[in-house]
């Protein structure tokens, strides 16, 4: 990429990605105030009426007391941080979730490009690239809290060390608990079993709070009901595809032609992308590659191996980032080709070509593990721009 050696390319470049990204979020924001399908409003007011949302939703609403599509198939601990926002009415409300959304992504775009070294240009960019992405389009759009977690971990997790304060922050992102495993598994073999309880205080406290709210402390069946019926409620959603780019919903294809019981066929695809998501992560821990590595790799593990929805992508900016750093060599711009195809093109082929719609899946997973080897292939070369990562904690 020895075009944006100079000014005018650069600028010229900085100009297209700000034009894109002022039309995505414009475009976002509108759908996020006027027609906001997974915003967690819902659940978050009637908590705030002590209505407890989880046994509504399990007994099919029968009040039509849930908006849109929010079924409260999240920990309790995301309720507490939305108990201002479920006080006030639902646009306002919508509103307010929209800029926090912006600002998270403003937010987490500086934070990334400066960790990863970018000065201004370069953080501009990334910003912009991450605003004009079709996944933070999406996710200001339906309400949805990918951004919220991406400044979570741009806040815990840039940097050498895991403090106890970076763990429970890191932590409180486990409120969308298909971005868990990777981080488990992350501050495991970076800080130990010590920094993995630390991270679970968040969910924990979230947990009691809404008991206390509800139960005033006296009723420990309702503690476990709490803790429980958020996963009830999101066992409906996926089975028997998810249809996502990731490698969980890609192995359900061939599994599911087996006729498995539903819990070997659930077990069985998450122990697949677990054992993976280990063995990458030790081996690049281990190899002694830097965080900035470390990063690239957890983004983009999260939403390759664990279900998730094309919105959750946003946490690609990290792997955005590093492979930018490193553009010089041919391995990272073939990832950022990949990336950018993922983020900017895959919807636009999608809907030129509906036929292929329902497999498009299968070969976006592909790509996104194709970076995670290119990203392994980069290791080398990065020795010159970033310190390796420091001992990892027995």
């Amino acid at each position: 990429m020895n075009w944006l050696s100079t000014r005018a390319a650069r600028s010229l470049l900085l100009v297209v990605l700000a034009c894109a990204a002022l039309f995505s979020v414009v475009r976002g924001a509108q759908n996020g105030i006027h027609s906001s399908q997974d915003f967690q409003w819902s659940g978050a007011q009637l908590i705030d009426r002590h209505i407890d949302p989880w046994a509504d939703a399990v007994a099919g609403d029968p009040l039509h007391l849930l908006t849109l599509t929010q079924d409260p198939n999240y920990l309790p601990l995301l309720y507490v941080l939305f108990a201002p926002l479920g006080m006030l009415d639902r646009i306002p409300a919508q509103i307010v979730w929209v800029i926090c959304n912006i600002a998270f992504a403003i937010l987490s775009g500086f934070i990334a490009a400066r960790f990863y070294g970018f000065g201004r240009y370069g953080i501009a960019a990334s910003i912009c690239a991450l605003l004009a992405a079709t996944p933070t389009r999406m996710t200001i759009g339906n309400g949805q809290q990918g951004l919220f977690i991406l400044f979570l971990w741009s806040l815990a997790l840039l940097a050498p060390h895991i403090t106890n304060a970076r763990a429970a922050i890191a932590g409180t992102s486990y409120f969308k608990y298909n971005f868990a495993p990777p981080i488990v598994i992350y501050l495991w073999l970076r800080s130990g079993i010590r920094a993995i309880l630390v991270s679970l205080l968040p969910t924990l406290a979230g947990l009691i709070i809404i008991w206390l709210w509800f139960t005033g402390g006296r009723d420990l069946h309702m503690l476990h009901w709490f803790a429980v019926a958020p996963f009830k409620l999101a066992r409906r959603g996926y089975f028997p595809f998810g249809g996502g780019s990731n490698l969980m919903d890609v192995l359900e294809v061939p599994i599911y032609l087996l006729h498995p019981s539903r819990i070997v066929f659930e077990s069985s695809t998450f122990a697949a992308a677990l054992i993976v998501c280990v063995a990458v992560l030790y081996r690049a821990i281990h190899s002694r590659a830097s965080v900035q590595n470390h990063m690239a790799l957890l983004g983009l593990l999260s939403f390759s191996l664990f279900k998730h929805h094309t919105y959750d992508g946003v946490v690609l900016l990290f792997t955005l980032c590093y492979l930018a750093r490193l553009r010089q060599h041919r391995v990272a711009q073939v990832g950022l080709v990949l990336l950018g195809f993922i983020w900017y093109a895959s919807r636009f082929v999608d809907q030129l070509f509906p036929s292929t719609l329902s497999w498009s899946f299968m070969p976006e997973c592909a790509m996104l593990l194709t970076i995670a080897w290119l990203i392994f292939r980069l290791q080398p070369a990065e020795a010159a721009i970033f310190p390796p990562a420091p001992e990892t904690t027995p």
